[in-house]
C-alpha cells in the first residue's frame, strides 16, 4: 500500500498545478515513503541480526550506492532525449516506486 501511495503522490507531482496541491502532493510523499522505508528497513536489520550484521548492512549500503549511480546514468540519457525532464523524472520515480510492491513480505511479521 506505502508503495502505491508513493507513486500516487510523485504521479500527483506532475499534474500539480498549484501551490496548496504541491504540498499536499509532497505531505502524501514524505508520509508514504516513510510507511516504506520503517518496515522495509526494520526487516532488512532483524534478518541481518540473525546471520552476518556486517556483511549484510555493507552489502545493503553497497546495493544502494550502485542502484543510485545506475538511476543517474539511465536519468542522464533519458534527460537528454526528454522533451520535458521534470516530468520524465517524477513519472520515473512513481514506477520505480512500484519496485516496493515486488519485494518479498516477511513472514515473521505475521505472527
Amino acid at each position: 500500500a506505502g508503495s502505491i501511495a508513493v507513486a500516487m503522490s510523485s504521479f500527483a507531482r506532475v499534474i500539480a498545478v498549484s501551490a496548496p496541491f504541491l504540498l499536499f502532493a509532497e505531505g502524501a510523499y514524505r508520509i508514504s515513503r516513510a510507511a516504506i522505508d520503517l518496515p522495509l528497513l526494520t526487516g532488512l536489520y532483524d534478518r541481518a541480526k540473525q546471520h552476518q550484521y556486517l556483511a549484510a548492512t555493507s552489502l545493503f549500503e553497497m546495493s544502494l550506492s550502485i542502484g543510485k549511480i545506475g538511476i543517474m546514468v539511465l536519468l542522464f540519457g533519458l534527460l537528454t532525449l526528454a522533451p520535458s525532464p521534470w516530468y520524465t523524472i517524477f513519472l520515473l520515480g512513481a514506477l520505480f516506486a512500484l519496485l516496493f510492491a515486488q519485494l518479498p513480505k516477511d513472514s515473521s511479521q505475521d505472527e
